[in-house]
């Protein structure tokens, strides 16, 4: 029973805020008019959701489109992929140098991909710029555990009380987001040893993969999509960086109790509830929002104008 938990679809944080237009689309349209739609000449779906304030914040250079009375804001479809992400990567680096946008006040010089509904690629965006376009984005999320005495318990990382975003929460044992043109699995190794000092080999054939996780949370829109895994550790995950204070071994009464008092990055909490609906801790019969909580976990991600 977690009855007394209260969970992330249920409260104010932004993994579930986000609008259904299906329920209401007045309500949507509302919702919708902070937002610029952020298109690619040619392709008549939109690829994200630009807050309008942080629109007119950027000195949009020639290879932009932006109707402000469509509340469009259109990249040049150019020669092809690579000219878009040089389009991109330019104006990226302008406001970098400009200062004024919060977001591009630092580049992770690291890349994401943008894609279309079927998969065909259209840009590369540095992740930093992510939430700023409000495109859909991947990452990865490892529960990892070990076998003790008094049951199974749980790697739980604390993050350092010096980071910018939720300095001091819980986290995942092992979390990131996936590079342009990378694997899940990939990613998950990856991290493991960078994030957890997790031996690759023990992590590439030791994962038990466990589905994926959608939700589109707000103020700047975050569609989000995590592949999530399972593993068993043999070894003592060790902060790598100064991004990790310490990893906890911990019960899932101790990680309920936890998920009560919101120590968990907000996202990292949706991870756990779904692994409580997982393993049969969550059910109908004891949560009367078990339907909507499971929907929320799992939602259809789509971009559209209205």
């Amino acid at each position: 029973m977690i009855r007394n938990v209260r969970l992330p679809s249920t409260t104010g944080c932004f993994v579930s805020r986000w609008p259904y237009f299906q329920r209401s689309p007045e309500a949507y349209l509302t919702h919708m008019k902070e937002y610029f739609y952020f298109m690619i000449e040619g392709y008549a779906q939109p690829f994200g959701y630009m807050l309008e304030s942080k629109a007119k914040q950027i000195s949009w250079p020639s290879f932009w489109t932006v109707d402000t009375e469509k509340r469009l804001v259109i990249l040049a479809h150019g020669s092809g992929i690579e000219q878009r992400n040089a389009f991109m990567a330019a104006t990226l680096q302008s406001e970098h140098q400009r200062g004024q946008v919060s977001e591009l006040r630092k580049l992770s010089k690291e890349l994401c991909a943008v894609h279309t509904a079927n998969g065909e690629p259209v840009l590369k965006i540095d992740r930093s710029a992510a939430g700023l376009f409000g495109i859909r984005t991947y990452g990865v999320f490892l529960i990892a555990y070990t076998n003790t005495d008094q049951g199974r318990k749980f790697w739980v990382a604390q993050r350092s009380k010096n980071k910018m975003t939720y300095p001091g929460k819980l986290d995942m044992c092992v979390g990131g987001s996936l590079r342009a043109d990378e694997v899940p699995l990939d990613c998950l190794v990856r991290e493991g040893e960078e994030e957890a000092s997790i031996p690759a080999d023990i992590s590439r054939n030791g994962v038990q993969p466990c589905g994926v996780l959608t939700y589109h949370g707000q103020p700047a829109s975050r569609a989000q999509t995590q592949y999530v895994y399972e593993l068993e550790l043999s070894v003592t995950p060790k902060p790598c960086d100064d991004e990790v204070e310490a990893f906890k071994l911990l019960s899932l009464e101790e990680i309920k109790g936890a998920l009560g008092r919101r120590e968990f990055k907000l996202n990292i909490a949706m991870t756990w509830i779904d692994y409580l609906v997982r393993h049969g801790e969550l059910l109908a019969q004891n949560e009367g929002k078990y339907l909507e909580i499971c929907s929320r976990l799992h939602r259809n991600l789509e971009f559209f104008v209205v």
